[in-house]
């Protein structure tokens, strides 16, 4: 078995999620699959199997899951534009909000007026 680059097999696991913790990378999991892939991730890296040899290998077993920076395709596609829908459906709210107000301010400055008359 050859000597791992170091550097390299930690910049890979901080790319790569745990399965199990889910929003935790391999690097930082406890988790024992971790443990487990991490072991998986040093053997094809003696191997002199490639990041993105690895990253498929992974992704076979776990599908894209576990990628932080999934790739682009119908399956994952709501990953994808869910931050997007998210800004609009916010934007929205926003606007709405201001407009409600600005329309709350009109209608009470014209019951205002009105009274005013009544008054007169």
């Amino acid at each position: 078995m050859e000597l791992v680059d170091e550097s390299r097999y930690l910049a890979l696991l901080s790319e790569l999620r745990c399965p199990k913790c889910q929003h935790v990378n391999l690097l930082d999991s406890d988790a024992p699959i971790a443990e487990d892939l991490r072991a998986t991730v040093r053997s094809l890296m003696a191997e002199g199997r490639s990041d993105s040899e690895i990253k498929a290998y992974l992704r076979a077993r776990y599908g894209d899951f576990v990628l932080y920076d999934p790739p682009l395709r119908a399956s994952t596609l709501l990953l994808w534009a869910l931050p997007l829908l998210f800004a609009v459906a916010r934007a929205m709210v926003v606007l709405r909000i201001s407009l409600g107000s600005k329309n709350s301010l009109e209608t009470s400055d014209a019951s205002d007026e009105t009274a005013q008359e009544a008054d007169s």
